[in-house]
């Protein structure tokens, strides 16, 4: 498998689910601290570490402030992917919804070759808050 190989698609928020994780981004006093969140999943909304060539899977996330309702949207959050779990490439950038869906970010991909990828998220900050990572996650793709 090869990052170029990696093709995905933005979307808009249609089903949602409750992602979880513990760390937390390094900031500067000014800044909110910001805990950004991802997980896969396929278009029942289940979480999954393994699909199939050809097959859609669906990444979900979340930025937010961490310990708090407060969710960040409308912000650009880079989606990288990564073949040894150490180098990382940004292949898609999208944004954060605002409204309803605030903070939440969907990106759809379909994997055209065989392989294991990591995946995670980033978030650059700005002036009121700090830049973060999500977890990684593994997908398999058979």
């Amino acid at each position: 498998m090869s990052l170029s190989a990696i093709n995905v698609t933005a979307a808009s928020t249609s089903k949602l689910a409750t992602v979880a994780h513990d760390g937390y981004a390094t900031h500067t006093r000014s800044q909110q601290q910001t805990r950004l969140v991802i997980k896969l999943g396929n278009k029942n909304g289940n979480e999954i570490s393994t699909i199939n060539v050809n097959q859609t899977v669906h990444l979900l996330g979340l930025l937010g402030v961490p310990g708090t309702s407060n969710h960040i949207g409308g912000a650009t959050v880079n989606i990288q992917g990564s073949l040894d779990g150490n180098t990382w490439t940004t292949v898609v950038n999208t944004a954060t919804e605002t409204g309803k869906y605030n903070g939440f970010f969907l990106v759809s991909w379909t994997p055209q070759s065989t392989g294991v990828v990591y995946v995670r998220a980033t978030y650059d900050g700005d002036s009121q808050y700090a830049p973060t990572v999500s977890n990684v996650v593994q997908l398999t793709v058979n």
